[in-house]
């Protein structure tokens, strides 16, 4: 469990931990005034522990998507916590697709008050359907779930590659100073991607040095900033020249030139 971020909205003061689950998960923790809200717990044990060694209440759970690397502790924290639980509306599955024990779904530009913090509600399809991402304006926090990782994005299941290219243009115009953070720990073997696709980018190379770094000392790389993902991210660098050159792309859309970094980081 790492400390992130640690500062106050209004006059009130809030915490936010990442905290490692499954195989390469986050589960993140923001916790305010006593109580915490969880996103995506992986699994119940590591909260659990987080909670009592914390002395928090848990409130809230937010669900970025259905995925059981995202779900598979909401029963038993349901159960044991009595928290209220938000996840995306899921209808478009016509009920192939339950969470279960969800108080509340959403959709596209809802606005959800929790604690002192205001969230927007941004539909990100294409890793899967139903992806949401949660965007705490107030504290410039974006918990991106598997739409967004460090130096890439998530494959592409039951969207569409058109749909998730939109997805990751919509998330990067928000602030560059937006805090990004990503759902699981894929930085380094990503930036190695985006070293092959993008050799001459100086921030890359200085980015890759850094969290190779990190990844020595085990320690996470996450957050990011949609700043840093605009100067490294080859998924948000559809346009450039140099990943044009590489690609062998110079006329192409941005689109076409998503879809074939896509394919080639499915098979790297």
């Amino acid at each position: 469990m790492t400390k992130l971020l640690e500062n106050t909205v209004g006059d009130v003061n809030f915490a936010l931990y990442a905290i490692p689950s499954l195989e390469d998960n986050y589960i993140y923790a923001l916790s305010c005034m006593g109580k915490v809200l969880v996103v995506d717990p992986g699994e119940a044990r590591p909260v659990k522990q987080f909670i009592d060694d914390h002395r928090l209440d848990l409130s809230t759970i937010l669900i970025t998507h259905h995925h059981s690397d995202h779900v598979m502790g909401l029963t038993e924290l349901k159960k044991r916590y009595n928290c209220y639980v938000i996840a995306p509306d899921e209808s478009i599955y016509e009920g192939k697709v339950n969470i279960g024990g969800v108080d509340q779904t959403v959709v596209e530009n809802e606005e959800l008050l929790t604690g002192p913090f205001v969230i927007k509600t941004l539909l990100t399809p294409g890793h899967c359907l139903d992806h949401i991402c949660y965007y705490f304006e107030n504290i410039g926090v974006l918990f991106s779930g598997d739409a967004l990782f460090g130096a890439g994005c998530g494959k592409v299941f039951d969207g569409s590659m058109e749909q998730h290219f939109n997805t990751v243009q919509k998330l990067a115009k928000l602030p560059p100073e937006t805090v990004v953070c990503f759902g699981h720990e894929y930085t380094l073997k990503n930036l190695e991607f985006a070293r092959e696709v993008d050799s001459k980018n100086p921030d890359v190379i200085e980015r890759f040095e850094q969290v190779k770094k990190l990844r020595a000392d085990f320690a996470p790389t996450t957050p990011s900033t949609i700043g840093l993902e605009l100067k490294t991210n080859p998924f948000l660098r559809c346009s450039s020249k140099e990943i044009r050159e590489h690609l062998q792309m110079p006329t192409e859309s941005d689109l076409e030139v998503f879809e074939k970094l896509r394919a080639l980081k499915d098979a790297f």
